[in-house]
């Protein structure tokens, strides 16, 4: 069960840094500051990772799965 745990905080942490992207791209001035594209590409980056952390997650959960139905 930490597995899952484990996979809804990351799952968490990456949907923290989908709403502040969101909430940079409703800001009517945002690309006005150069901050605006770093600090962006900062949460987007984060976002990928974490992504690319809990599907890797769900991969090594499922696998034993897989082998267990196939049989």
């Amino acid at each position: 069960m930490e597995v899952l745990n484990v996979g809804a905080r990351v799952f968490g942490f990456a949907d923290t840094h989908a709403k502040r992207v969101d909430g940079f791209l409703s800001k009517p001035d945002f690309g006005s500051s150069p901050t605006d594209v770093v600090v962006m590409s900062y949460e987007m980056q984060m976002m990928g990772s974490l992504w690319q952390l809990a599907a890797s997650l769900v991969k090594d959960m499922t696998e034993p799965l897989k082998s267990i139905v196939n049989k």
